[in-house]
């Protein structure tokens, strides 16, 4: 039986009230709200699809400018969406939170849709990136029995997005199910505690130096070495984030209130975006804590920086370089590495992998090559990967930058 387009003025409203945990839980009256909005499900299985549209701060210059072009992009996204999870299952998709929000009711298996969706929907932001310059990345939740089930389902998709945000993952279609698998080992609490012992040490001491290299030990073994489950990372996160405000509370009374608070550590740390974001402001306030100290002697640079760079020129075609490997090589600890490399070179490793790879793949614009055969060439696992790179780094696509 086909679906029934649902009535585009009731979309948002439904979604809304579906996808709330303090909406109606009785299921008869669930679906008579559903029907009233034209949504017809079929089963009792449920996942949710969550679209974020990416924004490029060198792209959009003002934020009216961008919420006026988000505009097509959203009535663009409806209805390519519902053309797709409508072929095999039943949809209702609406603008919820500047993302698009899609409720399937799953006829197929769950092996059947994660199978279809995945190579559709893969196809789908490919025609968005070439033909409407749009970049999105899109998690789906895992299946859910019963309609009242549905805003756990939402959590969990928005929760995929935050994850492959914040960790900083290339990830451009989640599911969550994959991020809670067995291999994806947290800290474990002993190690944790000796951890602890030692930042202890450290601020008896005075040494802020060694207060932030504890700090980014921690911030290693909990992100980088075995990557935290989905389902961990906010509550390790809201802990490490604690911890570390107040390691930099207990340097309040030498700096006096003007200057703590000029500091403004708090939002710093609790609303930083992603654990570049994070490592930097951490580093930014200790590095101000140890100047008013007078203890900020720059150490002399590390023979490793310039080896490292020139690393990183000869390995960047392999697709799965990155930060871990990269300091892996040199046998360093990531976010010290980054530091450390962005403190002598103005970018951090992450970055000089994306500048070196794009400086390869403008030497190969001139060619005959293909974009994709540029991408692979230079060390992408996808154009759209490249594509991404371009008009984060150099504000305009690869296509546009061909043509000037």
């Amino acid at each position: 039986m086909a679906n029934k387009k649902p009535n585009i003025g009731l979309e948002d409203l439904l979604i809304s009230h579906l996808t709330s945990p303090n909406y109606i839980k009785d299921e008869a009256e669930l679906k008579k709200v559903c029907q009233g909005a034209g949504f017809m499900p079929e089963t009792d299985r449920y996942a949710v699809v969550v679209v974020n549209v990416e924004r490029w701060s060198s792209v959009f210059s003002t934020e009216a400018e961008w919420l006026e072009i988000t505009k097509h992009h959203f009535f663009l996204l409806r209805n390519m969406l519902h053309e797709i999870l409508n072929r095999e299952n039943v949809s209702v998709e609406a603008e919820k939170d500047y993302q698009m929000v899609c409720l399937v009711n799953l006829r197929q298996t769950w092996q059947d849709f994660r199978r279809d969706q995945e190579a559709a929907l893969g196809g789908m932001m490919e025609v968005l990136e070439t033909e409407f310059d749009v970049s999105v990345t899109i998690s789906v939740s895992q299946e859910v029995l019963g309609i009242a089930a549905l805003p756990e389902a939402y959590v969990q998709a928005r929760d995929g997005l935050f994850y492959n945000n914040y960790l900083e993952k290339d990830a451009q279609i989640i599911f969550y199910e994959d991020l809670n698998d067995g291999t994806r080992m947290p800290m474990i609490r002993s190690d944790l505690m000796l951890l602890d012992k030692k930042l202890i040490t450290r601020l008896q001491l005075g040494d802020v130096d060694g207060v932030k290299y504890v700090l980014h030990e921690m911030i290693d073994r909990e992100f980088f070495e075995g990557s935290p489950t989905v389902k961990i990372l906010r509550i390790r996160l809201g802990g490490l984030c604690c911890r570390i405000l107040d390691v930099i509370g207990e340097f309040k009374e030498q700096l006096g209130d003007e200057v703590y608070y000029a500091l403004n550590p708090g939002p710093r740390i609790a609303e930083a975006g992603t654990i570049s974001e994070l490592t930097n402001n951490l580093d930014e306030i200790l590095d101000a804590v140890a100047r008013h100290k007078n203890a900020a002697a720059q150490e002399p640079k590390p023979q490793w920086v310039d080896k490292m760079a020139v690393y990183i020129d000869d390995h960047y075609t392999d697709e799965n370089l990155g930060l871990t490997e990269v300091s892996a090589a040199f046998g360093i600890t990531p976010s010290y590495a980054t530091r450390v490399f962005k403190q002598y070179t103005g970018r951090g490793i992450y970055e000089t992998i994306q500048h070196v790879r794009l400086s390869a793949a403008k030497s190969l614009m001139g060619s005959d090559k293909t974009m994709k055969q540029i991408a692979k060439m230079v060390g992408y696992t996808s154009f759209l990967s490249m594509n991404r790179a371009f008009k984060k780094y150099e504000g305009a696509t690869p296509s546009q930058f061909r043509g000037q």
